[in-house]
């Protein structure tokens, strides 16, 4: 697990600014999209901490004060500094860098990352965790505050939204990936249901009265029904196949003739009632009904290398200054050396999403004890 911490005896004293200058843009990862830089040379320069390290000011983390003994050896606060900036140092800089590029090239472009869109990242992520509590713990365990984990999140959101300007999918391109994978539209016969679902019998029967005395079965459903993965939906299962769902289930509805409504009968969670609103063949979905689900799919593929894209191009015509020599030369390695890597399901720990700033890890961070 890599992950990154911010020490505020160092990194509180991190400025960034912009510089104007005549740096011309050119295009990059897609003939579309032009990464106009000549308006955001960033310039990113460590002031008084690394003078407090290297120049023995004397400040809070450059002086000579003990923090700890190891026999008579003293380690002093100016030892602990130096180690932090130079082990850690790197790696941190880096993702204040990205967050600095992301941030700012979103404002001048006017991307904004809503609430709603924040949320949607921060659940995706207590998805690779297991639960939400699950990610509340782990924040706690690395004392990161939900403001924190907000606004990593929604840096986040800003790099999607950059990064997926450049990202395009043709029509033609849809009509191949259909072509190869046919087989995935594929289906069996089928039907399309709403369900009702009750802990008791009679809740159930009481139900089935007012739908013989002609009551709306969806309407029914949104109100009554028990279950909670359909009846917001008015108990809409969507389509399925036989063995889709549990046996009884499946074999009632496909009894039923579309349009018909079952009697009471007893499911695995509970007492049922299904309406069957359509049945299907065997067959293949036709390619404009499926357009979109691949056009997505195929987004979402790409997406994982665009955000490695965008944000290497911005590194690369990043103008960076760095007062400290030793920690330029590592800082310039790993962005020479060490890709971004997204922060998507498959490629980087929950742990690594939650505390890189712009969702991109860098080795030479060091692990929160």
């Amino acid at each position: 697990m890599t992950t990154r911490m911010r020490n505020p005896g160092w990194t509180e004293t991190f400025s960034a600014r912009t510089t104007d200058g005549g740096h011309r843009g050119r295009a990059w990862y897609r003939q579309s999209y032009t990464c106009r830089w000549w308006a955001m040379r960033v310039g990113v320069v460590l002031l008084a901490c690394l003078i407090m390290v290297t120049g023995g000011c004397g400040g809070r983390w450059g002086s000579s004060r003990t923090v700890a003994r190891v026999g008579q050896r003293a380690i002093t606060e100016r030892d602990l500094a130096a180690a932090m900036v130079y082990s850690r140092g790197p790696a941190e800089l880096i993702a204040m860098i990205d967050e600095v590029l992301i941030r700012q090239e979103a404002a001048r472009l006017g991307v904004t990352a809503s609430p709603e869109q924040v949320r949607a990242k921060i659940t995706e992520i207590s998805s690779y965790l297991g639960s939400r509590q699950a990610l509340e713990n782990r924040t706690k365990e690395l004392s990161i505050s939900m403001d924190e984990l907000n606004r990593r999140a929604e840096t986040q959101v800003l790099l999607d939204a950059l990064a997926r300007q450049s990202v395009e999918v043709s029509n033609e391109e849809i009509a191949r990936y259909y072509a190869a994978h046919r087989k995935q539209f594929s289906h069996g016969p089928r039907v399309r249901a709403r369900i009702m679902l009750f802990q008791s019998r009679e809740s159930a029967e009481a139900v089935m009265t007012a739908l013989k005395a002609g009551g709306d079965f969806a309407g029914l459903a949104k109100a009554l029904s028990e279950d909670p993965a359909t009846a917001s939906d008015g108990g809409d299962m969507g389509w399925f196949e036989a063995g889709d769902y549990a046996a009884p289930i499946s074999k009632m509805a496909f009894s039923l003739k579309p349009g018909e409504i079952s009697p009471v009968f007893q499911g695995p969670d509970g007492w049922c009632i299904l309406k069957l609103e359509s049945k299907q063949p065997a067959g293949v979905e036709p390619l404009e009904k499926v357009a979109d689900r691949i056009r997505a799919r195929l987004v979402q593929e790409r997406m994982l290398t665009a955000r490695v894209e965008w944000l290497r191009e911005c590194r690369r015509q990043a103008k960076i200054a760095i007062d400290d020599p030793r920690l330029e030369r590592a800082v310039r390695a790993q962005l020479e050396t060490t890709p971004p890597a997204p922060a998507l399901p498959g490629l980087m720990t929950p742990d690594q999403m939650i505390l890189s700033p712009s969702g991109t890890s860098n080795p030479g961070a060091g692990t929160r004890p």
